[in-house]
Order: structure tokens, then sequence, then C-alpha cells
């Protein structure tokens, strides 16, 4: 009995030494990027991809520029699915956030505020059901 707790805890050491080698198994792709008019902070639109059994998630982001893309922090709009976003600084601390989703997707996340920069969310009409986007 004692053989099989020590082998037990050997793989579940094991399984977690792998699990935090291989980090996470999402992934991002960055698809646009736009610096605010005195070039102090980055917006960026982000899919998300956590594997086959999960839907793709849409991001925004904004850090401080020159600072490393990290999807993983700093997200303040997120839409379920593949939608069609575009970033416009009004100002340099007013960004609008134009989106067009699929009629099934929806926004989950959408911060009006960061790091004194307002935020500001425009939905446009859905995108046609056979668009890249929407994916059936």
């Amino acid at each position: 009995m004692h053989g099989a707790v020590m082998s037990g805890r050997f793989l579940l050491m094991a399984c977690g030494a792998f699990l935090c080698a291989c980090g996470s198994i999402c992934s991002n792709t960055v698809k646009a990027e736009s610096s605010s008019p005195d070039e102090r902070y980055t917006a960026a639109v982000y899919e998300r991809d956590c594997g086959a059994t999960v839907d793709f998630v849409t991001h925004v982001g904004i850090r401080t520029a020159g600072a490393p893309f990290d999807g993983s922090v700093n997200g303040v709009g997120i839409i379920e699915g593949l939608a069609a976003v575009s970033l416009e600084w009004q100002s340099r601390d007013h960004l609008v956030i134009h989106y067009r989703k699929c009629r099934e997707d929806r926004l989950v996340r959408a911060d009006a505020l960061w790091a004194g920069v307002s935020i500001e969310y425009e939905e446009g009409p859905p995108l046609p059901a056979g668009s890249r986007e929407c994916r059936e």
C-alpha cells in the first residue's frame, strides 16, 4: 500500500510539473494594434484559442507603449467568438472600440476605464452568417 501511495504522489507531482512547464494551452493571435495620439499607450485586438473544445474569444487589451504584448493582463473588452473589431483613439485618453459580432456571440466584458483612459464601445450590425468570423 505504501508503494501505491508513493507512486500516486509521484504521478501527481510529475503531471503538475508538466503542466507548469508547458504553460497555458491557449494561444493568442494579435489582429490589430493602435497607439494613443501621445504614444503613451497601445491598444491591441487579439483572438484567444484554447483548443478544439472551446470557442475562440476576441479580446481588446491596453498596455503601456513599449511593453511587450501579454494576453493574460490588461484586458478591457471581451467578445465570445471571432468579432470584427477596430480601434479609434479620439484623444490621448479616450478610446473607441468599434465591433461587429456574429448573431449568437455576446460582449461579456466592457470596462469603461483603464488607467485614466475612458473606453467607449460601439456595436455595428451583425456580421453575415457566411463570413470568416462566423464559423458554423
